[in-house]
């Protein structure tokens, strides 16, 4: 109940390929897509992203052309890291050299500052294997995929890479809440005639009551 209001075409079709099984060779391929639909998963995503924790697993939103809408989280502890954009995109005219109109970019970036990007195939050599070395500019879903993601704050960026038509709705799924913060632990050192804020929320605390005969109090 985070949305109060039916999902979006575009939210359905990106939960469902978010959580899909992933089958025959690693990331998308040309014979079996992004997997076999997996509605027992689909259905924890859902339940994930819930109001009543502060969650946000999906985020339905839109961007105009030159524009960027902008998450950032902390994340800490994951295996892996998975986002997938999705967008219903403009109707196209026939017979022309390229079908994707309006053009959304899915810019993952670590918290080391390097970029992740989303997996692209080869249309010439459909044989191969998906890889992560470029933007995609063809497809109207873009998944970003991290094994082994960096503990830190990670930045998630929907790009409005050019939008001729119209501001261009979009879905965005992650296997991590977006809406997570991390505030750095704060420690206050006393001693009898004055005390050091080190940072500002206080989780131990010092407390040297004489110099000649130290005592220190902890608290956590």
């Amino acid at each position: 109940n985070t949305h109060n209001q039916l999902p979006w075409p575009s939210t359905a079709k990106g939960i469902f390929i978010h959580t899909a099984e992933d089958l025959n060779r690693t990331g998308p391929d040309y014979i079996m897509g992004y997997g076999l639909v997996n509605a027992t998963e689909a259905i924890k995503l859902i339940r994930l992203d819930n109001a009543s924790n502060n969650s946000e697993y999906v985020i339905e939103d839109n961007v105009s052309n030159g524009a960027n809408q902008t998450y950032e989280f902390y994340m800490y502890g994951k295996t892996e890291l998975k986002f997938t954009l999705v967008w219903d995109d403009y109707p196209g005219a026939l017979m022309a050299s390229k079908e994707l109109v309006n053009d959304l970019d899915l810019i993952v970036t670590a918290p080391n500052g390097s970029r992740i990007y989303p997996w692209t195939l080869d249309k010439d050599n459909p044989a191969n294997n998906a890889v992560r070395n470029a933007a995609n500019t063809i497809d109207v879903v873009e998944q970003v995929y991290v094994p082994n993601p960096e503990n830190g704050t990670w930045t998630v960026v929907v790009n409005g890479t050019l939008i001729p038509y119209t501001d261009e709705n979009f879905s965005l799924i992650s296997n991590t809440n977006m809406n997570q913060s991390w505030t750095p632990p704060v420690i206050y050192v006393m001693t009898a005639n004055n005390s050091i804020v080190i940072n500002s929320t206080p989780v131990i605390y010092f407390n040297f009551t004489d110099v000649d005969n130290l005592t220190v109090q902890a608290t956590l």
